[in-house]
Parts: C-alpha cells; structure tokens; sequence
C-alpha cells in the first residue's frame, strides 16, 4: 500500500531526528540492512516432491487406519507418517544448503585477491 504525501513527510522527518539523536545507531543498522540476506528460493521441482511425498503420506497414513490388520495398519500408518515428514523437511535441508553454501561464500569473501587468484590458480592446475 503506498504512502500518502503526508505520511512521507512524517517518516522523512523521523529518520532525519533517528540520523541527528544517534548516528551511529543509524550507521550500524544500516549495515544490518545491508548484511541480511536474500531469500531463498525453493525450486518448483522441490515444491513438487514436497507436495507428493505429503499426500501420498496422508494416503497411508488413512490406508493404514482403514486396515483391519493391527500389525500392518500400524506400520502402513507410521510409513505414512515418515512420507509426511520428509516432504515437509525437504524444503528445509534445501533451504540449510543454501544457507551452508552462503556462508562458505562469505568466509572467503574476506579473502584478497592475491589468495583468491591462488586458490583458482591451484584448481586449474590440478
């Protein structure tokens, strides 16, 4: 929803009085800002698997449920249940691995360019 003129107004004098009481704050949220990052995407194929392991584990989990056979019912309704919970984790690990990777990106990312050259250097070579 857009901003009224007026309400643009009020928010510019409000960040002009946050930039005059305490600049530093400003300058470290700033960075914060800067630093969080983007989010992730999850691949539509991964959206798929997420959605079919979720139904088939509520097939068998009311499968196992209609069966009469103690035994089996009870083992068809924990698959079930398994299937439900893999489909829901799998966007997650999807999700840590992005984060994982991003983090190995940003621990070389203090690297200069002499140790980056180098390291590429090492892998060509290789």
């Amino acid at each position: 929803m857009a901003l009224s003129e007026y309400e643009r107004d009020v928010l510019a004098q409000m960040e002009e009085q946050f930039r005059d009481a305490d600049p530093d704050w400003v300058e470290r949220l700033g960075a914060a800002q800067r630093s969080t990052p983007a989010p992730v995407r999850i691949a539509p194929r991964v959206w798929a698997a997420m959605v079919c392991l979720l139904l088939v584990g509520v097939v068998l989990l009311v499968l196992g449920v209609v069966i009469n056979v103690p035994v089996v019912g009870v083992l068809v309704s924990v698959a079930g249940f398994c299937a439900m919970v893999a489909g829901v984790s799998l966007p997650l690990m999807k999700m840590a691995g992005h984060a994982k990777r991003r983090r190995d990106t940003h621990a070389r990312a203090g690297e200069g360019f002499m140790d980056r050259q180098k390291r590429q250097w090492e892998r060509r070579t290789r």
